[in-house]
């Protein structure tokens, strides 16, 4: 099961924040991570990206192409359910933009044949949608990768790009 963060210290290397931006699907295995994080071994200054891979004894490794994939059609459902329920405008563009980026995560990965697929599968196996849990982790994902692109962008610009 992997976790993946985004912590943030102190000029101390004290952890000031940590947000699970991908989920294990397992409570226990995310709050455990951000706890890591605390201890004086992963101390650093500034910000850190990164992920945490646990194995759980009996249990097969889940990050497996497939998982992933499928967590990726999940979460474009997810998206495209926010778009056309949403409440707001603002409800509505967000769910546009999450189902825009795990379209073209879906897209890079996979034939159309095995996103027709992994649709059907998934539409099977969750006719419901995703989580509450699960669609916060994916929209954390989807703000994560904007703001490392507003990072990239700040760069480019400052180098007269």
């Amino acid at each position: 099961m992997r976790v993946y963060y985004h912590a943030e210290y102190d000029a101390d290397g004290i952890l000031t924040k940590c947000v699970i931006t991908k989920s294990s699907g397992y409570p226990e295995l995310d709050s455990t991570t951000c706890a890591i994080m605390k201890r004086p071994g992963f101390r650093t200054v500034g910000s850190r990206e990164s992920s945490v891979t646990w194995k759980i004894p009996g249990t097969p490794v889940s990050d497996a192409p497939t998982d992933k994939a499928t967590s990726d059609v999940l979460c474009l459902l997810g998206g495209a359910a926010v778009f056309a329920n949403g409440h707001t405008a603002e409800v509505q563009q967000s769910g546009r933009a999450m189902s825009m980026y795990y379209l073209g995560r879906v897209e890079a990965e996979m034939s159309e044949a095995e996103m027709t697929n992994t649709l059907e599968k998934v539409a099977q196996t969750t006719p419901a949608g995703p989580s509450q849990s699960k669609l916060l982790s994916c929209a954390l994902e989807v703000k994560s990768a904007g703001e490392r692109l507003k990072v990239l962008g700040t760069q480019l610009k400052a180098e007269g790009h």
